[in-house]
């Protein structure tokens, strides 16, 4: 069970990177671009409702993981894994979600916040990752 879990949450954790990092290059394209509904259509599936949801999923099979495995309480870069999950969380709500809303508007002086509000999740989602991998 310990492995099946295992498993789930790294697979998921790469569909993760890739999500994100194709959200930020989305988000760059359409601040070069100036603000394209169909970009901006595809940006809100990935940041509102893709990426948040796989990194709920991602951390709660970590959890289901870190439970199984019987690891204690005190390691460090689990707690690091939870941090990220909660900063994605408020970057997502804080910074990409009404930069979309204001851009599926037609708001397009707002065009170059997406790229940054993706940048930090990418950010986070790379810098996890990586510990991860790490250990």
């Amino acid at each position: 069970m310990t492995k099946g879990l295992i498993h789930a949450h790294q697979g998921l954790a790469y569909l993760l990177v890739l999500s994100t990092s194709l959200s930020l290059l989305i988000a760059v394209l359409n601040g070069a671009l100036g603000s394209k509904p169909g970009l901006v259509k595809l940006g809100t599936v990935l940041g509102r409702k893709v990426e948040p949801a796989l990194m709920g999923i991602v951390g709660l099979l970590g959890l289901g993981s870190w439970v199984a495995a019987g690891l204690p309480v005190t390691t460090p870069y689990l707690w690091v894994g939870v941090a990220a999950v909660v900063g994605q969380s408020v970057v997502a709500v804080k910074g990409t979600k009404p930069t979309l809303i204001q851009l599926a508007a037609g708001d397009a002086g707002v065009r170059w916040r997406w790229p940054v509000s993706a940048l930090a999740s990418a950010l986070i989602v790379w810098g996890i990752f990586g510990l991860m991998q790490a250990f």
